[in-house]
């Protein structure tokens, strides 16, 4: 087992055979890495949805979903937003332990990458060296498992950020109004479809303009 300090998993998913990712049981991926994996491969959201929702028999069992390139994607479910427990944090240790145990059972012998599960505000908010002492325990060092130490972002948040860096840019006069079309078209296509998927040449992404004011008298 080895520690990446501060990269984004998604970046890096397919270097892997198995990825990790913390889910509660109401089948929500709208923040975090659940969301990045969301959005770059909505199939694992659409086999999420299939899941039961709010049902209490997935704590501390795992589910899968098979992508492109043999990718498999794993959900833990660990964590219940919104109802924390005594030690005031959302993530279930004793669940988060059951679903990596049938992860080693099942994929002990594949390259596996994950979050520190359950340290996250999206997946937990608990104690991160307790939960690596659980992947500790779990894994020990007869396993190929990288954990990715990292701030968990909200994905659209982060596109509406480089819009604005952009509009300010463009505004500044440090870019052209071609280089920004251009980059704002980019920039939609990754809050739209992720990373991955290339964006078609034909794709077209149009400017909001002002709505145009009317005279009252107007004919």
């Amino acid at each position: 087992m080895r520690l990446i300090d501060g990269k984004q998993l998604i970046e890096d998913v397919f270097d892997y055979d198995v990825i990790l990712f913390g889910m509660g049981i109401n089948n929500s991926m709208n923040n975090g890495f659940s969301y990045d994996i969301a959005v770059n491969f909505p199939e694992v959201k659409e086999n999420e949805d299939l899941t039961g929702y709010g049902d209490k028999r997935k704590y501390g069992k795992t589910h899968e979903t098979k992508v492109k390139n043999k990718l498999t994607f794993c959900a833990c479910y660990c964590y219940n937003v919104g109802l924390k427990n005594k030690q005031d944090v959302f993530i279930d240790y004793d669940a988060l332990e059951l679903c990596l145990n049938t992860i080693k059972k099942k994929y002990g012998k594949k390259k596996i990458a994950t979050p520190i599960i359950g340290q996250d505000k999206y997946d937990g908010e608990g104690d991160k060296e307790k939960i690596i002492s659980i992947f500790e325990k779990v894994f020990g060092n007869d396993s190929d498992i990288v954990l990715y130490d990292f701030i968990q972002q909200d994905f659209r948040a982060e596109r509406y950020k480089e819009a604005v860096i952009l509009k300010k840019q463009y505004k500044d006069g440090n870019i052209t109004k071609e280089e920004y079309v251009r980059l704002k078209k980019e920039n939609e296509w990754k809050r739209l479809h992720g990373i991955y998927e290339k964006m078609p040449e034909d794709f077209v992404y149009k400017l909001k303009r002002k709505a145009e004011k009317k005279h009252f008298f107007a004919k």
